[in-house]
């Protein structure tokens, strides 16, 4: 009898230091790998649309807005992390974009310049 109340200790220690151990590294792969993961992806963002702003330039210039569009499109299907995709000009209205029919409203803000050289259009 003795033996069994020991074996039974034995697997009860086991089982909670096992379950503890899982608790640990849910915790852990919750705050630790996301918000890593979530870094990476905003820099990856930046890194996307800094190079596609590069592209833009040009045909921004020239007024070449299906261009643009084509690009964005391009950009929205190679890059599955990307779902839409829409630039805008100086004063606010959208030049290209990647949506069915517009931009949705709530996207359409005023853009602030906080320096005087021109930003690039905006994704």
């Amino acid at each position: 009898m003795a033996f069994r109340s020991v074996r039974r200790k034995i697997l009860a220690s086991l089982f909670f230091v096992t379950l503890l151990f899982c608790l640990g590294m849910i915790v852990f792969a919750k705050t630790t790998i996301s918000n890593k993961l979530h870094e990476k992806l905003q820099e990856k963002g930046v890194v996307l649309a800094k190079r596609v702003a590069a592209d833009c330039v040009n045909p921004a210039i020239t007024e070449r807005y299906f261009e643009i569009t084509m690009l964005l499109k391009d950009l929205v299907a190679s890059e599955h992390d990307v779902i839409y995709a829409y630039v805008l000009n100086e004063e606010g209205r959208d030049i290209a974009h990647t949506f069915a029919h517009e931009v949705p409203r709530e996207l359409k803000r005023p853009i602030r310049q906080t320096c005087t050289t021109p930003s690039p259009p905006r994704i």
